[in-house]
């Protein structure tokens, strides 16, 4: 019960987190790592591929408790900008309690590896759930991905057709979906007026959109976008001061001109973490319904 209770009440801004200090850094931490070793069906630190230097290729499995397996999966991909950010405490407690289980993956920030190897990560980590589907009871032709802010970003991108072919549904919450207008919209560390090394975009890029075109449209999902993609559901706060909800309206612009299957929810009066009952119960509703 205390493992649920805090999960529901999680914060998935880990960027947030990092601003407030080391101490508190390690509490949560220290808390998480006790959650998910004594929660009742977790599986923690699988590794899924070899660049564990720094824990990137690794995934926490959650597995329902007494639902009837094969269990239909949602991969987890966290946010931080890029550049921070952990699988543990993923806003799951719904999902698992449903019958689904979910798995929350690391990935190798931009501080170790440039795009595109955030996205290999993530497919490399559905391909290893699915060699391993009948030893963890995984329904490998249900799997859905739920994605937040930066991992939002690589959710986008799983939803295409040409990234995501075994993804039957995917969940973005307040991705960037275009890299190359996120960088002159935002007004923070992401801006194109911010040429500091340290800039995020920089960092995952190696150089700004502008400057490194090719990448940039290959890490932009408003490019890649086709009818055949997997059916998507957007939700973005309109007063986010990080990623701007315009970011959401264009990726829904070209999702509708390619005719493909979407719903865009603009949480209103919400910021970057809007996390609650209601927005997770649609989160829910939408898996339900797409892979059931």
């Amino acid at each position: 019960m205390v493992a649920s209770e805090f999960e529901a009440n999680a914060k998935q801004h880990w960027v947030g987190l990092l601003l407030s200090g080391s101490v508190v850094i390690a509490a949560v931490i220290a808390i998480a790592l006790f959650i998910c070793n004594y929660t009742p069906g977790a599986i923690c630190n699988l590794k899924y591929g070899e660049n564990n230097s720094k824990g990137g290729n690794s995934l926490d499995l959650y597995l329902p408790e007494g639902a009837k397996k094969p269990y239909p999966f949602v991969v987890y991909i966290h946010g931080g900008g890029w550049v921070a950010g952990d699988k543990r405490l993923p806003p799951c407690r719904n999902l698992v309690q449903k019958g689904f289980a979910v798995a929350s993956i690391n990935y190798r920030l931009a501080s170790e590896a440039q795009f595109p190897a955030q996205l290999e990560d993530c497919k490399n980590a559905i391909a290893w759930l699915g060699d391993h589907a009948e030893q963890f009871g995984l329904d490998k032709s249900r799997i859905g991905v739920w994605g937040t802010s930066a991992g939002g970003q690589l959710a986008l991108l799983l939803s295409t057709a040409d990234n995501g072919k075994n993804v039957k549904a995917v969940c973005d919450w307040c991705g960037p979906s275009n890299l190359f207008s996120f960088a002159e919209q935002t007004k923070g560390v992401y801006s194109s007026t911010n040429i500091d090394d340290k800039n995020p975009l920089i960092r995952l890029l190696g150089g700004l959109p502008k400057e490194k075109e090719d990448i940039t449209r290959q890490a932009s999902a408003v490019f890649h976008v086709h009818k055949n993609d997997a059916p998507l559901l957007i939700m973005h706060g309109d007063n986010d001061q990080v990623v701007p909800v315009s970011q959401s309206k264009e990726m829904k612009d070209a999702l509708d001109k390619a005719g493909a299957r979407s719903e865009l929810v603009i949480v209103k009066g919400a910021g970057h973490d809007f996390f609650n009952l209601d927005t997770e119960a649609k989160v829910l509703q939408f898996f339900v319904e797409n892979l059931r």
